[in-house]
């Protein structure tokens, strides 16, 4: 298939009719929330800022997210293409920022995550946002976003379902538009915290094809028991909408297990 898809083989009978029964993810979602003691997560932010390198608990979500679609759940890379599962060819995680003062939020994608050390993502998205928020039109999701608001308003859901068949279904590459083929990548993450958010569980875009969207919310200081004991501990909470044509609670789960181990022993990332 165009750009390098691979169609998935021997699909369990559940996995054929959560494909052939949803439609892109506006129907099937599976929602789900977990907290994280995020002690360590902290040191090891504190100890690499005092290094000189200024990292972020979203930084740590967007590698291990890639990591664990590389090595525990690759199933949650891939994407439903004219009603077949199809794997990614690349790992890509696409990263939500906030524009003019949190009024309005687009976003990017950082290519090969997975391949890239906590640094790297971290010095990428500084720049990327940078350019995001100068208007840099050589960024080709700000193209996109000029040619979308030249779209009157009552074409363009019509527009927006022609460009997800394009892109989706076809595998099209449209980067004189601002859209290369598969825009929002494998999977997308987005930090609420900053807007007081513990918990939300952000919609699936449509035009997307992603399995996931992680939302990084506000860490808190709660009540744990440890060892016995009653203990206030900085509790950062996950929450997390899943495409139900990809991911069922096994994935799910695997994720959810995986991300929880990395993030309390982030010299693992």
């Amino acid at each position: 298939m165009a750009g390098g898809f691979r169609p998935v083989k021997d699909l369990s009978p559940g996995r054929r009719l959560a494909v052939g029964s949803y439609a892109a993810p506006h129907e099937g979602k599976i929602f789900g929330t977990m907290e994280v003691d995020a002690s360590a997560a902290l040191r090891f932010l504190e100890q690499r800022r005092r290094e000189g390198v200024r990292l972020s608990v979203t930084h740590l979500v967007v590698r291990g997210t890639a990591l664990i679609l590389r090595d525990v759940v690759p199933e949650l890379n891939q994407t439903v293409r004219r009603g077949r599962l199809c794997h990614r060819p690349t790992i890509d995680i696409f990263v939500s920022v906030a524009l003019k003062r949190g009024h309005e939020i687009s976003g990017f994608k950082i290519e090969r995550a997975d391949t890239k050390s906590l640094e790297e993502i971290a010095r990428e998205i500084k720049e990327l946002g940078l350019r995001m928020r100068r208007g840099d039109e050589t960024l080709g999701v700000v193209r996109a976003q000029r040619v979308l608001e030249a779209v009157p308003t009552p074409l363009l859901r019509p527009a927006l379902q022609l460009l997800r068949f394009l892109l989706m279904d076809l595998g099209l590459n449209l980067s004189r538009l601002g859209l290369p083929g598969d825009p929002f990548g494998s999977l997308l993450v987005t930090e609420i915290g900053s807007y007081g958010l513990e918990v939300g569980y952000p919609a699936l875009l449509p035009l997307s094809g992603a399995s996931c969207i992680i939302a990084v919310g506000k860490i808190r200081e709660r009540a744990v028991v440890r060892d016995g004991q009653v203990v206030a501990r900085p509790i950062l909470p996950l929450s997390a909408t899943f495409d139900h044509r990809i991911a069922d609670a096994y994935h799910a789960g695997a994720l959810v297990r995986s991300a929880r181990e990395l993030l309390e022993h982030p010299e693992r990332l």
